[in-house]
């Protein structure tokens, strides 16, 4: 019973180490899962990103193609302005992001359409604090310049673009101006960004001679984001992208953990099997060696004990003893083999209560039993036999009567009586043999003969 609950506990534990090693090994690949998942949806925002930006450049040029359409109307004029207002009405009509154009010659705005709500437009250029250094880097570089974003009074965020023009003679002539509605101008990129379940932020540096970023479009400070940057308009951009329900999906996540957590109780479950299975066929084997009768080793178990016993150790000294029941035959004649039997495990509780746990006890057959005692010297071997001897082995020959046995005892010794192992056993039994023929009912050591 002892023996059992020691291995349940050590079952337990092993159980318990295996099933906290499968939860460890699960955290880690379930950490390890979240940081690929997340770098796989960052490379694919990161190509996102770069569409969204290539998108955001292409309608930045579509608004330049307005400054373009009015440079190139001033080339064939060589410089006239009558076509300006008929031009102006139909490209506002045409392009709901416009939300102003200007005509700006030698840096000074003279033309505005619409002019109403616009006329604090009319400004130089050249010489205004915050707008000329931006007008005079396009007109040195010959490059269309950006400024803003800036509130408009309509709402929204207002773009400058401003295109220096340069007549077929060579001479400057000044500026063709588009001020766009961002809002308006990149809302098809914004529809489209929100549609995939982003959350977005669209930066620009307010010009070519400011590098502070400023708010465009977006839902302000984002807390993880994938950024890409890019130019237009002589101006630096930056678009910055995170999902709207983070970069981790936590429901995948929860199947997966879950889903792990059911195969590491499962092979828990499976271990606990094969624990319960082994111990099994360790018990069937086991069984297989002991005396149903007594519960000690029965003749195969002696042997498969003895024969690793003297592999084991060679050269160590041990007592062989073999005894049987004087008179076993007339027991069973008398009072019947089940009287017999009590007899039998009588003196197998005698031998387990006399000798140590750690000697070889086993029933060699009939009513002959075998004792390997290990490391012993002489006088130890006669004060154990003494002390078997003097044990009333008492045993049941009815309802409420007992009887007692005497047993006849013949002991050898490794390696006194012989260099040989299996002769030592051999000389034991020739000992018995010598014992019983002496009178029974005593023990006798080899004396050679």
């Amino acid at each position: 019973m002892e023996k059992s609950m020691s291995t349940k506990k050590k079952h337990i534990i092993a159980l318990c180490i295996l099933f906290a090693i499968g939860i460890t090994l699960l955290n880690g690949f379930l950490v390890y899962y979240r940081r690929q998942n997340i770098a796989v949806q960052k490379q694919m925002a990161g190509i996102d990103t770069k569409i969204y930006s290539d998108n955001v450049v292409r309608t930045m040029d579509s608004a330049e193609q307005v400054t373009r359409v009015l440079e190139f109307s001033l080339k064939g004029s060589k410089g006239n302005t009558d076509f300006f207002d008929t031009t102006a009405k139909q490209l506002f009509a045409k392009l709901n992001f416009v939300n102003s154009i200007q005509l700006a010659p030698n840096g000074v705005v003279t033309r505005i359409f619409p002019l109403q709500g616009n006329e604090k437009g009319m400004i130089d250029l050249m010489n205004d604090p915050d707008r000329g250094p931006v007008v005079r880097y396009g007109k040195e570089h010959k490059v269309i310049t950006t400024q803003g974003p800036f509130d408009l009074k309509q709402g929204g965020k207002g773009i400058a673009i401003r295109d220096p023009v340069f007549l077929t003679d060579g001479s400057f002539w000044g500026f063709t101006i588009t001020v766009v509605d961002a809002t308006k101008l990149i809302a098809s990129v914004t529809k489209s960004i929100d549609a995939n379940n982003y959350n977005y932020l669209l930066e620009k540096t307010e010009s070519i001679k400011k590098n502070k970023y400023l708010t465009v479009a977006g839902q302000g400070r984002l807390s993880d984001p994938v950024t890409y940057t890019f130019s237009s308009g002589a101006s630096k951009w930056k678009l910055s992208i995170e999902p709207k329900g983070g970069w981790f999906h936590s429901k995948d996540f929860l199947i997966i953990a879950l889903l792990g957590f059911a195969i590491v109780i499962l092979i828990t479950w499976l271990s606990y099997m094969l624990m319960i299975n082994s111990e099994r066929q360790k018990a069937l084997l086991e069984a297989a060696d002991i005396d149903f009768l007594t519960g000690i080793l029965n003749r195969q178990g002696l042997d498969e004990k003895t024969v690793e016993y003297f592999k084991k150790n060679p050269g160590k000294p041990f007592a062989a003893i073999m005894l049987d029941i004087d008179n076993f035959k007339i027991i069973n004649d008398c009072y019947g083999h089940g009287t017999g039997d009590n007899a039998l495990k009588s003196l197998s509780a005698a031998l387990t209560q006399t000798f140590t746990g750690d000697d070889i006890i086993g029933r060699y057959g009939g009513d002959e039993f075998f004792v390997l005692l290990k490391n012993t010297t002489p006088d130890q071997i006669q004060d154990l036999l003494k002390k078997l001897m003097d044990t009333e082995i008492r045993y049941k020959t009815g309802v409420t009567t007992y009887d007692v046995v005497s047993i006849s005892v013949g002991y050898a010794s490794y390696p006194k009586d012989s260099s040989d192992p299996e002769e030592v056993v051999r000389l034991a039994d020739q000992a018995l043999y010598n014992s019983k023929e002496h009178g029974k009912n005593r023990f006798e050591a080899f004396n050679g003969k």
